[in-house]
């Protein structure tokens, strides 16, 4: 996960918010600790707050490629999966790589194929590039990763998240219908709105064009409807290859890697995928103060998550480790999850999964 900032406007000298600029990307930097780095011009600020995956050295951002007299530069969140292909595509092409990182791979693809790179890509992403004063923001297949608009008078500000976008603004205006979608609908929202008048969200599989003047967006990919012919033993040979094609691709990392566990279909899935690839890999799951106390059996549950947590945990030797969370704390971080969010979620359940990511990341890295 890491933050991504954009400030643009053709029309004038955005040299002059460099000040706020700066406080914008503070307000995301728990999205990446370990660096953050900024390009300004008269026309467009970028800024990045980076949590290092791949290459820890050599892929710090914003990124710059010269080609042809024309320099591109990227500020990226997000994993390319198949950057390795990619990239020796690429070099057949006639590039030349400077970093072991996939935001150059994936600056690179775009320099070549322009938007028609996006049908290349197999991963997770946001990014923003700027080059010739114009403005190229894009989001993955299905929205893993977030990116949110604002422009008005000129002003084009992009942002992993809306509160930098509300610093820029000043204010914070409620639109109308955004209210009556979170009371209706609960967290959920129509695809592209936000709670806040003239702040948008870049749909999944879209991409946004902007030269100063137009706004220009597209989308690049959609779900397609086909007939199912094959038989119930070659879907399953199927769905068995993709599901392990698509964790083992996730495992590309120069970090050590854990899974959260849970006990649950999904999460054990992956933990035993995981392990054909990464020895005594971390487990981690979340328990509450005095579950065994409390817990009582019922139709949708009935026993402890525990209890299939330990048979994963005996299986794949892993090295395990159990958070407990009380409910004072679920309580006390209820504002700050609810912060994370930019709006109200999902109350405890928010409050939870975000105490639990805290105590990975202490645990793990700290």
């Amino acid at each position: 996960m890491c933050g991504i900032l954009c400030l643009y406007n053709q029309q004038r000298n955005v040299l002059d918010d460099c000040g706020k600029f700066n406080k914008m990307l503070h307000l995301l930097d728990h999205r990446g600790p370990d660096d953050m780095r900024t390009y300004f011009d008269q026309h467009v600020l970028l800024g990045h707050c980076r949590l290092s995956i791949i290459d820890l050295k050599g892929g710090m951002q914003p990124l710059e490629y010269t080609y042809q007299d024309i320099t591109y530069r990227i500020i990226f969140n997000g994993e390319i999966y198949n950057m390795n292909e990619l990239k020796k595509h690429l070099i057949d092409l006639g590039f030349h790589f400077y970093s072991q990182s996939d935001s150059e791979v994936l600056l690179v693809s775009f320099i070549a194929y322009k938007e028609k790179c996006l049908n290349m890509l197999d991963g997770i992403f946001s990014f923003v590039i700027s080059y010739e004063n114009k403005i190229f923001a894009c989001r993955d297949h299905l929205g893993v990763k977030p990116l949110f608009y604002y422009l008005k008078d000129d002003d084009l500000v992009i942002s992993s998240e809306i509160k930098a976008i509300l610093m820029y603004i000043g204010k914070c205006v409620v639109d109308k219908t955004g209210i009556k979608e979170l009371l209706g609908l609960g967290p959920s929202l129509s695809p592209g709105s936000t709670l806040y008048k003239d702040i948008y969200s870049l749909r999944p599989a879209h991409y946004l064009w902007f030269d100063g003047e137009h706004l220009m967006i597209e989308r690049y990919w959609s779900l397609q409807k086909k007939a199912h012919l094959k038989s119930y033993e070659e879907t399953v040979q199927d769905v068995r290859f993709l599901v392990n094609k698509s964790i083992q691709r996730q495992l590309l990392s120069d970090v050590p890697i854990s899974c959260m566990l849970s006990g649950g279909l999904d999460s054990s899935i992956i933990t035993a995928i995981s392990s054909q690839y990464v020895n005594h890999i971390s487990t981690y799951s979340i328990d509450y103060l005095d579950q065994d106390k409390y817990f009582q059996p019922y139709d949708y549950q009935l026993t402890k998550d525990s209890d299939y947590i330990d048979l994963m945990v005996n299986r794949y030797h892993s090295h395990h480790n159990n958070v407990v969370l009380s409910q004072k704390n679920l309580i006390i971080f209820l504002k700050q999850s609810l912060m994370a969010r930019d709006a109200p979620g999902m109350a405890d359940i928010d409050s939870s999964f975000l105490l639990f990511c805290k105590e990975i990341y202490h645990k793990f890295y700290i």
